[in-house]
């Protein structure tokens, strides 16, 4: 479980920032300044881990997943997705699709588990996360922008 200390979840665009050659300065001062006050979602996990597979450049998929395992795995907790995430998740998907507005179940998953530690999701995506945050108290920023 998350502690108290942990006040940030990243997006999975955000920890995708983190190996780029070029990465956004910004990014990279507020994860070096929160870093010990953020965890991700296994969700992250997967899609970043995913991500990787999907490479057709061996040494290029390599490399990011050396990368991977060294900055991300082994320097971030890791959030499972629990049977309360999955609760949270569900009504967020449920009163969503009544409205037509049903997020991708990814996000959903990443906006529950944020909901569920009472998490400020950190995310470029701020418009995938708007609808939920319209129905939940989920708290968004932006890290590109701040």
């Amino acid at each position: 479980m998350c502690g108290k200390s942990k006040i940030y979840l990243l997006d999975t665009n955000i920890v995708s920032e983190l190996s780029k050659s070029k990465p956004n300065e910004n990014v990279i001062k507020l994860e070096k300044q929160f870093h010990d006050e953020s965890c991700l979602s296994v969700i992250t996990y997967f899609e970043l881990r995913s991500g990787i597979y999907a490479i057709k450049d061996n040494a290029r998929a390599t490399k990011l997943l050396d990368f991977f395992e060294t900055n991300i795995v082994n320097k971030y907790e890791i959030l499972d997705y629990t049977k309360t995430i999955a609760d949270i998740n569900s009504m967020i998907f449920g009163k969503l699709a009544i409205t037509g507005k049903k997020p991708p179940i990814q996000d959903s998953m990443i906006a529950a588990t944020a909901l569920a530690h009472n998490m400020t999701l950190v995310t470029r995506n701020v418009k995938d996360f708007s609808n939920i945050a319209e129905i939940t108290d989920l708290k968004i920023e932006n890290w590109f922008l701040e």
